[in-house]
């Protein structure tokens, strides 16, 4: 059996310093592409040791957060959760292959790292087990998705990014209502 105690916070730690390892190479195009086939290729591997390695559901991860509200971040693996993890790294590397072969320009690494923030985002909001945590997970990938609708994009683009943005705080403010 896989240890999830240490594969849960690794995760999202994974997706988080990709972006922000992305986030430096802003003017380096290929190699902000060679980081971003890597880090996936190594998501992608631990999404399947999980997988492979499950056997019943098990509480991951545990720390106190907010404790004047009495929350914590509790991150667990169920069985519904190992196979959304399976389509998140599936729709992850879909995404990653079509930003490299579709979208030219210096504004990749940007929309690479926004990418990776949407995956760290959603694999928390994917373990978590406090609905206050969830919700804030929530509204951070909506915000990155927002975010990664407006880079590089005209005017009306740019709009949508902003329309977009508003649903997502307000999705955000009702989940964790």
């Amino acid at each position: 059996m896989v240890n999830l105690v240490s594969l849960a916070p690794v995760l999202i730690l994974l997706p988080l310093g990709t972006a922000a390892l992305l986030t430096g190479l802003s003017g380096r195009a290929v190699l902000a592409r060679s980081v971003a086939v890597a880090c996936i290729c190594g998501q992608l591997l631990l999404v399947v040791v999980v997988y492979l390695g499950f056997e019943a559901p098990l509480s991951a991860f545990e720390a106190s957060w907010l404790p004047a509200l009495g929350t914590q971040v509790h991150l667990s693996v169920d069985g519904i959760c190992v196979h959304a993890l399976m389509v998140l790294a599936a729709v992850l590397a879909v995404a990653i292959v079509a930003e490299i072969r579709l979208q030219p320009g210096d504004g990749s690494a940007a929309r690479l790292a926004l990418i990776f923030v949407v995956v760290a985002a959603m694999n928390v909001f994917l373990m978590s087990r406090d609905l206050l945590v969830a919700a804030a997970a929530h509204g951070t990938a909506g915000l990155a998705l927002a975010a990664l609708l407006g880079v590089g994009s005209d005017l009306a683009g740019q709009s949508a990014a902003r329309r977009f943005a508003n649903w997502a705080i307000a999705g955000t403010l009702l989940l964790s209502t």
